[in-house]
């Protein structure tokens, strides 16, 4: 039986790479796709939880100073 597909390597050259994102984002709906928009809010998660740490960082700082004062 003759199935080419399970020796295929996918695009090689840059013009085939640009193809075969062009054809992935035929059917996506708006301008970003669920990927892009996944890796998008990774990132945002990411920026709060340090943003989050660093504050919790900050108040025990100046919770031990505040307690060095009474």
């Amino acid at each position: 039986m003759h199935q080419p597909w399970l020796r295929s390597t996918g695009p090689r050259t840059p013009a085939g790479k640009a193809q075969a994102v062009a054809n992935g984002k035929v059917r996506q709906k708006g301008p970003v796709s669920v990927r892009e928009l996944r890796a998008e809010l990774a990132e945002v998660r990411s920026l709060v939880k340090s943003m989050r740490d660093l504050r919790l960082e900050s108040d025990l700082v100046s919770n031990h100073y505040s307690q060095d004062d009474d």
